[in-house]
């Protein structure tokens, strides 16, 4: 019944333990940051491929900040479209006026669940059309 109510990025307490464990052991946590940068480095390249106008920043967090173009579709309008297909991208509130409703959190995944979040994004951006009127 609570389900619906929590955000689909929160993080349950078995796996803040299974974290706190993974911190614990030094090979695991070096592997999976390894891991992690190389899959995130995959997805900002799948997202570039896709929207070659697009502005997509790493970092070194588990996610990538996809700064969406001025003609295209809106970050509120792209993350409803994904959310429909059941992706949760997270919009992203910028400081500056000309960024406003043009950042997107997309989160780092395996490299299989990857493939098929840049298919719903280019499906919902698809379904958004050329400047988000749809």
């Amino acid at each position: 019944e609570l389900r619906p109510l929590m955000p689909p990025w929160s993080v349950s307490l078995p796996a803040q333990i299974a974290a706190v464990q993974a911190l614990q052991s030094g090979d695991y946590y070096s592997e999976r940051h390894r891991q992690t940068h190389v899959l995130r480095e995959q997805l900002a390249e799948h997202i570039r491929a896709l929207d070659p106008q697009a502005d997509v920043l790493t970092g070194v967090t588990n996610a990538v900040l996809w700064h969406l173009p001025p003609d295209g579709p809106s970050a509120r309008l792209l993350s409803e479209r994904c959310r429909a297909r059941g992706l949760f991208v997270r919009e992203i509130e910028a400081p500056e006026p000309e960024s406003a409703d043009r950042l997107l959190r997309v989160a780092v995944k395996d490299d299989e669940t990857q493939r098929r979040m840049v298919s719903m994004l280019a499906q919902a951006r698809s379904e958004c059309g050329q400047r988000g009127d749809a």
